[in-house]
């Protein structure tokens, strides 16, 4: 009787053992994946022209306001501006990268 005792102790007590390392374990994994879960704000961008309509064959500026949420983004990879002609389309294309003035401004002339 005392065997059995003792080994009917010894089982509850391993499925105590195993119960906490559990939930621990589950609880862990719920605070890693809610963290996971949260997806960073698409960044958002608003075109200025210095005059409008552009000038033809006229210095001009062009901005672009970058922000992320309600925050301006100060810490840009790149802001590139694609500049083609109507008449000779997309092909003819050039790539200017804006300079950073501050307050996510990023701008070209």
């Amino acid at each position: 009787m005392n065997r059995l005792l003792w080994s009917l102790l010894v089982f509850i007590f391993i499925l105590l053992l195993a119960a906490c390392g559990t939930n621990e374990q589950s609880q862990q994994n719920n605070e890693t994946s809610s963290s996971e879960d949260q997806v960073a704000e698409i960044p958002e961008v608003e075109v200025k022209f210095g005059e409008q309509p552009l000038p033809v064959k006229e210095k001009t500026t062009i901005e672009a306001v970058v922000t992320q949420g309600s925050e301006p983004v100060e810490d840009a990879d790149y802001v590139d501006f694609e500049i083609w002609n109507d008449s000779q389309g997309q092909e003819s294309s050039k790539t200017i990268e804006a300079e950073h003035t501050g307050a996510g401004i990023y701008t070209i002339e």
